[in-house]
């Protein structure tokens, strides 16, 4: 093992590599991404948003998968 460190040493000297070590930095940290705020939806209090809000449940409701057909 020693000598194939030498030849190698020998190898990189003759192509003129710098044979010290390498210097390591540390990476920037990361800044974090400001999230929003997570919304909740009002709740409806009158009968008329009631079923405002029931409506567009069902509509979403009704447009879910189709299975396939074989």
């Amino acid at each position: 093992m020693a000598a194939l460190n030498a030849s190698v040493e020998a190898a990189k000297t003759a192509r003129g590599e710098n044979t010290e070590e390498a210097t390591v930095h540390d990476l920037p940290k990361k800044r974090t991404a400001k999230t929003a705020a997570n919304k909740t939806p009002a709740k409806a209090t009158t009968p008329a948003a009631r079923r405002a809000v029931a409506k567009k449940t069902a509509v979403k409701k009704a447009s879910g998968r189709k299975p396939r057909s074989a």
